[in-house]
């Protein structure tokens, strides 16, 4: 009997061992993000926010995240908008060959797109305005969508779509896997985001707030259709940004991300920092010239207001592991 038992107990020990594995750590949902404080601190803070029980829980209702675009998510150094841009003069030249000698319209030929960003406001303007102005938002929804289609990344040599900044997907995934809705602000044409979000960004096109144009509706071939009219409805940045969030959403995120590179972002970080819930900003500084590019701010506004209010500052070169995913080169 005694060896019975043996047996019964050598067996049993076999089988639970055989079933019984280690324990695995839970994967790292920031995997492209380094250790330390400013992975620490948008942890600490999410958790903070999602967890039963927490003191500083946040109703899913209001967890609302903001994110910026270029510079944030991809790189702005060219913006992807400026080039389509440039695609779109090069489209119209070819309807019309006398722009080629209208203002202002004339200097960007006669001197290059290089020239572009020493052009009066106005000029500037009138380009954007022609290039994104004139046709049905279908029809400009199918522009963008084409270009993207063969566009590469002038520095990269990949298309564009490769170009999206790795750490700030799984940062949008994470987020979202907490219960935030994240939305995308440009200051930029909102129908040019909202063409690519989806499929670039993982964000759908009704959560893209930005920049739009003012329109007609006009019915042809009888069907209603959205017409854009070469005016702007208004302007997202800086301050604009936070009118549009406020009328897109209603509601202050708690949660903004955004750059140093123009100051164009610190006003919405502000916006959110000022509410009364719990809140985080991070501002991405562009500091690795061997992976992407090295810039400062145009202003101190970011820097300075970062420092000020306590904002946390994403170093690439630093925070980083890796800037893009691993199918970017």
């Amino acid at each position: 009997m005694t060896g019975f038992r043996t047996l019964i107990l050598v067996v049993f020990s076999v089988l639970t061992s055989a079933v019984s594995v280690p324990a695995r750590a839970a994967p790292d949902a920031l995997a492209s993000w380094n250790d330390g404080s400013v992975k620490k601190a948008i942890v600490g803070y999410v958790t903070s926010v999602s967890q039963s029980g927490s003191p500083q829980l946040i109703a899913p209702a209001d967890r609302i995240a903001v994110f910026d675009i270029d510079g944030t998510i991809w790189p702005e150094q060219p913006v992807a908008e400026v080039a389509f841009m440039l695609s779109r003069v090069k489209d119209m030249v070819v309807r019309n060959p006398d722009l080629r000698s209208q203002p202002p319209y004339d200097s960007l030929f006669a001197k290059g797109a290089e020239i572009l960003p020493s052009l009066p406001q106005a000029d500037i303007l009138k380009i954007f305005v022609d290039t994104h102005s004139g046709m049905t938002e279908d029809d400009f929804t199918t522009q963008v969508r084409e270009f993207f289609y063969t566009a590469k990344h002038p520095l990269f040599g990949v298309p564009y779509a490769r170009t999206v900044y790795q750490p700030m997907l799984e940062l949008i995934a994470y987020l979202r896997a907490n219960g935030f809705k994240i939305f995308l602000s440009t200051n930029g044409d909102i129908a040019f985001a909202r063409a690519i979000s989806a499929d670039y960004f993982g964000v759908p096109a009704e959560n893209v707030i930005g920049t739009y144009f003012t329109e007609t509706v006009e019915e042809n071939g009888g069907r209603l259709r959205v017409v854009r009219q070469p005016k702007l409805g208004a302007y997202s940045d800086r301050e604009g940004k936070i009118g549009a969030i406020a009328r897109h959403i209603g509601k202050r995120p708690v949660f903004v991300a955004g750059n140093v590179g123009s100051g164009g972002d610190a006003h919405m970080a502000r916006f959110s920092m000022e509410g009364l819930k719990p809140s985080l900003q991070i501002l991405i500084n562009h500091d690795d010239a061997a992976r992407e590019r090295a810039y400062g701010s145009d202003d101190r506004l970011s820097l300075d207001w970062a420092k000020s209010y306590g904002w946390q500052l994403v170093s690439m070169k630093s925070d980083w592991k890796r800037i893009f995913g691993a199918n970017s080169q």
